[in-house]
């Protein structure tokens, strides 16, 4: 697999939003590098920059659902429960790596790649459009 590359194609419109997917991003990568460029268990930090990955996941969706309450986004109730869905899949992913149960780098790096892609270009996009539609310019 190769890193994700941050472009303009990324972006959902916020300016905010976008440094936060960029440091993701940023993040991701060194993760993804250090991950499949080793087998055996995870080192210690492979294991902190799994964390890492975690925490600021955490943070960054509610961020993202604070300026979608803030604008009255009306799909927030299903944005929050994907948001949960993913962190509780990546924090079992993180739980199973600290175990020594999990092993697999490239299943958990196609995991977090597909879900950052995904998420983004659709459901980041269609919240940020509602909210940039929605506010007032003036």
């Amino acid at each position: 697999m190769s890193p994700i590359h941050w472009n303009e194609d990324n972006s959902v419109g916020n300016s905010h939003i976008d440094q936060q997917h960029m440091e993701w991003v940023r993040i991701f990568n060194k993760l993804e590098d250090t991950l499949l460029n080793s087998s055996g268990p995870p080192s210690s930090e492979q294991v902190e920059l799994l964390k890492q990955i975690l925490d600021f996941t955490r943070e960054h969706f509610l961020e993202e659902e604070r300026i979608m309450a803030l604008h009255g986004y009306p799909n927030i109730v299903r944005h929050r429960r994907m948001h949960k869905d993913f962190e509780l899949q990546l924090y079992e992913k993180f739980r199973l790596v600290i175990a020594g149960e999990l092993v697999l780098h490239s299943e958990l790096i196609a995991m977090i790649r597909h879900w950052f892609i995904n998420h983004t270009s659709s459901e980041d996009r269609r919240a940020f459009e509602f909210i940039h539609t929605t506010t007032d310019h003036t």
